[in-house]
């Protein structure tokens, strides 16, 4: 069991991400801004005493095997003819935001993540959880 026991789709599970994110930056007195549509390489923009940062935000069931949880950091997009997964790249955002099923909230520079493809939550990161 988890926060996202009750998700039906991968969709309102970053639904809930993303209002997760609006709030806990919101709580840190950071103004919030979300882009009007999805095609962004990232989620949210917030505003940190007048430096814009841009927010990508993942949401995570996935456990490695030594118990640790594990974000997806792909981007899997395209149309009815096409598919495309693209790893991520270090202009795409400059925080990863990622809510874990037990509700943990970490929020890390990009210039800490070295993965491309996907990031296991180590104890490294435990200084980043909000």
């Amino acid at each position: 069991m988890g926060i996202f026991e009750n998700t039906r789709t991968w969709t309102k599970q970053g639904d809930i991400g993303e209002a997760r994110a609006i709030y806990e930056y919101t709580k840190l007195g950071y103004g919030v801004l979300k882009p009007l549509n999805d095609s962004m390489k990232y989620d949210l923009v917030i505003d940190i005493e007048g430096h814009l940062k841009k927010v990508q935000v993942k949401t995570t069931t996935s456990v490695s095997p030594e118990g640790n949880y594990v974000a997806n950091l792909k981007t899997s997009g395209g149309n009815r003819s096409s598919q495309s997964i693209k790893n991520r790249q270090d202009e795409d955002y400059d925080i990863l935001f990622v809510l874990t099923n037990d509700d943990k909230c970490y929020s890390i520079p990009i210039t800490d993540i070295k993965a491309r493809a996907s990031l296991t939550l180590s104890n490294k990161y435990t200084q980043y959880i909000l």
